[in-house]
């Protein structure tokens, strides 16, 4: 059993990043249990849920990327009224994590933000895949990627010497001749501010969970409910071309991931034969490493409005970090993670409606043939639209009964019933 590092007394301050830790002994009973749980189950694959009899689902929900502290997401499952007595998920519930599950906090939180984020993966896990699905995203993928080859020591000393370096960095006291000595030291590293910043919360055990979901076919590229796609930051038609979706199919969100998770399944297989190698998946994702720059590929980019000025013609870089959200496939509703109301706004530009509120809420984006249009909600969406849902609300800085789930039942956002 883990170290009981969970809602410990002092043993991180609060921050902006991930918000005060709540004190376990004044959580309520269903947290306190799923707490229990992911302590004695999500660390030991021997207690995972294998039977699914007892899983009457009778609906099916999507949670933004729970980059948080473990209570934090329960809270929010549990004002969703998501929690059972006994510590797991209530056996009418059927959920599907967005992916990213790994890195936040400040630099002095990040042993307990590690432990915290293995802890929720496994806790997921640990329940039946027909009852929890797992989408991958960039931060899981970067523990067989840019970290591959680090041990825990190893990481520990480059994180320290990254965070230094960075630092020094963001006070105007720059040392580029550091920097290039640590991305030599380091070659899977892309830059000494992915490292202090985006890669930041890593343990060898956070590997091998990821290897073992990765194996068994755990962690999905994507998956599909009730006429819409989901994925972790959104696939364009060139995407799926690169991958023989051909256009005429690129509606359809069953075959778009089937194909995705085909490729993923491809790509887990050839890695196996050669795993010293940094996990990449042809076309779709490329980690990130000293030479090529940063990671890139559909884990990584977001959407945008182009520039004045940007090319349109000739085939876009599969591995670029923007994206024309115009290119997203004719026909498809996709539900996404990875990108924040901020980013959005900024990049999509005169494309948002309305103006900006405090995260949590849904977020859509709707492609016709007029002009895009980003907005709260999703009541714009009608069948078969071309456009996104974007679920990512900011869990760490969001209280839990603002922070909205995505009823794939009714194609709508899914409010807290409780206070935690």
């Amino acid at each position: 059993m883990p170290p009981d590092f969970i809602s410990r007394p002092g043993a991180v301050a609060p921050s902006p990043e991930t918000g005060a830790r709540t004190e376990r002994t004044t959580l309520p009973e269903p947290i306190r249990r799923a707490l229990d749980v992911a302590e004695r189950s999500g660390s030991d694959p021997a207690h995972w849920r294998a039977d699914s009899r007892a899983w009457q689902p009778s609906r099916t929900l999507a949670i933004g990327d729970p980059q948080a502290y473990i209570e934090r997401v329960f809270e929010v499952l549990h004002a969703h009224g998501l929690l059972g007595r006994e510590g797991w998920l209530a056996p009418d519930v059927q959920l599907i994590s967005m992916g990213d599950h790994f890195d936040f906090g400040r630099a002095d939180e990040r042993e307990a933000t590690a432990e915290s984020g293995e802890l929720l993966l496994g806790w997921l896990a640990a329940h039946p895949p027909q009852q929890v699905t797992l989408l991958t995203g960039n931060h899981d993928l970067g523990r067989v990627g840019e970290l591959l080859p680090f041990s825990d020591d190893e990481f520990r000393k480059a994180s320290n010497e990254a965070n230094e370096l960075y630092t020094q960095a963001k006070l105007g006291k720059r040392d580029s001749a550091a920097e290039q000595a640590f991305i030599a030291r380091y070659p899977t590293l892309p830059s000494v501010e992915i490292a202090a910043r985006d890669l930041a919360s890593f343990k060898t055990s956070q590997r091998e969970l990821v290897q073992r979901l990765l194996r068994e076919r755990r962690l999905r590229l994507a998956t599909h409910h009730n006429g819409w796609l989901l994925n972790h930051a959104g696939v364009t038609r060139e995407h799926l071309r690169a991958i023989a979706v051909p256009e005429r199919d690129q509606a359809d969100p069953a075959l778009v991931s089937a194909g995705l998770n085909a490729a993923l399944d491809a790509a887990v297989k050839d890695w196996l034969r050669q795993p010293t190698t940094p996990f990449a998946i042809e076309s779709l994702h490329r980690p990130g490493c000293a030479e090529d720059g940063e990671a890139g590929g559909v884990l990584l980019h977001r959407a945008e409005q182009p520039r004045a000025g940007h090319r349109q013609e000739g085939t876009p870089d599969l591995y670029a970090r923007r994206y024309d959200a115009r290119r997203i496939p004719h026909g498809l509703t996709q539900v996404v993670g990875h990108v924040r109301d901020p980013k959005s706004r900024s990049l999509l530009g005169t494309w948002s409606q309305d103006d900006a509120a405090p995260e949590g809420p849904l977020r859509s984006l709707v492609i016709n043939s007029g002009m895009p249009r980003y907005a709260w909600g999703t009541e714009q969406l009608y069948e078969g639209a071309t456009g996104m849902v974007f679920t990512d609300g900011a869990m760490a800085q969001t209280p839990p009964e603002r922070y909205e789930l995505v009823d794939l039942d009714a194609h709508k956002p899914h409010r807290a019933t409780r206070t935690t």
